[in-house]
C-alpha cells in the first residue's frame, strides 16, 4: 500500500510540473459557463478529475493488457488534459 502511495505521489507531481512545463495558470478565469466559482477552486476540480480518470484509465488497462501500456495511457492521459486546459484557457 505504501509503495502504490508513493507511486502515485510521483506521478502527481510529474503531472504538476508537466502543468506548470505548459505554463497553465490557475488564477485565470475558467469558462464563462462555469457561473462564479472561485478560479483555483474550478480549475482545481478540473485537474484533479483529469488526474483521476487518467489513473483509472491507465490501471484498468494495465489490468487487461500490461504495466507498459497502463502507464503508456496514463501519461498520455495526463498530456491530453493538460493540452486540453491550455486550449481553454487560451479562448
Amino acid at each position: 500500500m505504501i509503495t502504490f502511495l508513493c507511486h502515485v505521489g510521483i506521478v502527481f507531481l510529474l503531472y504538476v510540473l508537466l502543468l506548470l512545463r505548459f505554463g497553465i495558470d490557475v488564477n485565470k478565469a475558467p469558462p464563462k459557463d462555469a457561473g462564479k466559482i472561485h478560479h483555483a477552486l474550478w480549475w482545481g476540480m478540473f485537474y484533479g478529475t483529469c488526474f483521476a480518470l487518467a489513473i483509472i484509465l491507465g490501471s484498468v488497462i494495465e489490468f487487461f493488457v500490461g504495466w507498459y501500456w497502463g502507464h503508456l495511457a496514463t501519461g498520455i492521459g495526463f498530456l491530453a488534459s493538460a493540452i486540453w486546459a491550455r486550449k481553454i484557457q487560451k479562448e
